[in-house]
């Protein structure tokens, strides 16, 4: 064997120990994910993941113990993602001291929240689309997501009144009617796919300004 043959095989070999293992596990992860998208759950089968992700049906069961596992894998995955964006959020908006701070701090997290979610669009739909009787875990997993949204909320919206910034309301229903607000638009922009006729920035700012000032002119007379 010559020289130049011999380097060239010791290089393959390095090149081949330095490439990365494929992370086989992620990419049945994305392929589920597509594939419940497109046919949804109870319609999709193991079979139809391992084809999508173009491994043997055996590869599947050495990640995952069925559909769903995978199910909850990613909607699980989502929750987390979205929880620690919630409460690096909820941290920033405790700090404020005003209601202009309030305010910026609102439509920054707000902001940040939207581009999270547009980001995990595809998994978001299988949260917002309704998945519940799926597995009572699941079911368990997304109303805890929503009961930690309200409790962060609310403890913003006390921080304000201690604060003095907000005026003396009541936390907890102003807390579901806010997160009732933010679940409802992340349906229709993220999953039935409405733009609004406006972008995340503009979706936050109206949301924010709604927060601030209502919808009347003036406060009403009593």
């Amino acid at each position: 064997m010559s020289v130049s043959k011999q380097f060239s095989l010791v290089d393959q070999e390095k090149s081949d120990q330095e490439t990365p293992a494929v992370d086989r596990g992620a990419e049945l992860l994305a392929a589920a994910t597509a594939v419940f998208a497109q046919k949804g759950f109870h319609d999709t089968k193991v079979s139809d993941i391992v084809t999508a992700a173009g491994v043997a049906q055996g590869t599947f069961y050495l990640y995952f113990k069925g559909k769903n596992d995978v199910f909850f894998r990613l909607i699980s995955g989502c929750c987390e993602r979205i929880l620690d964006q919630l409460g690096k959020a909820s941290a920033i908006q405790r700090q404020a001291t005003t209601a202009e701070e309030a305010h910026q701090n609102s439509f920054a997290s707000l902001v940040g929240i939207f581009r999270m979610l547009e980001s995990e669009q595809s998994v978001l739909k299988l949260i917002l689309a309704d998945p519940g009787g799926v597995d009572p875990a699941i079911d368990k997993m997304l109303a805890g997501l929503r009961e930690t949204m309200v409790g962060q909320v609310r403890q913003n919206l006390q921080a304000g009144i201690d604060a003095g910034y907000l005026r003396d309301l009541n936390p907890t229903i102003v807390a579901e009617a806010v997160v009732g607000m933010i679940y409802h638009l992340s349906f229709e922009r993220f999953v039935r796919g409405r733009d609004l006729g406006v972008d995340l920035e503009e979706l936050a700012e109206e949301v924010v300004t709604f927060e601030r000032h209502g919808i009347f002119k003036s406060p009403p007379a009593r």
